[in-house]
């Protein structure tokens, strides 16, 4: 289901061999004074780390990098997996993803 570059591999590896994905709350219209009337999408985040809860997640090990991910995390329509990259900007890195699909939240 992942697929993790090579030199996102390394920067995981030294920094504890676990990433976290989660899906973040990203509201795109509707009403703060009414949560029914709020919507938008679950997108797809990823970090370093170990969920604090593991109940939420499924666990699986890819070359030697735990990944952890919630249960209902699809691969995105035409990716044949998630891909987990390293992007790098002067003196700063931080691991992307690339082919998880997001959960929209649609106004009824």
């Amino acid at each position: 289901m992942f697929s993790i570059s090579q030199e996102a591999r390394a920067y995981i590896a030294k920094n504890g061999r676990n990433v976290l994905v989660t899906l973040s709350f990203q509201p795109s219209g509707g009403s703060c004074w009414r949560g029914d009337l709020l919507w938008g999408t679950y997108t797809p985040e990823i970090d370093l780390g170990k969920p604090i809860d593991n109940s939420a997640y499924v666990s699986t090990v890819v070359d030697t990098i735990t990944v952890w991910y919630p249960t209902n995390l699809k691969i995105k329509q035409g990716y044949d997996s998630v891909k987990i990259d390293l992007k790098k900007l002067l003196f700063t890195c931080w691991l992307t993803i690339d082919g998880a699909q997001g959960v929209p939240i649609k106004r009824i």
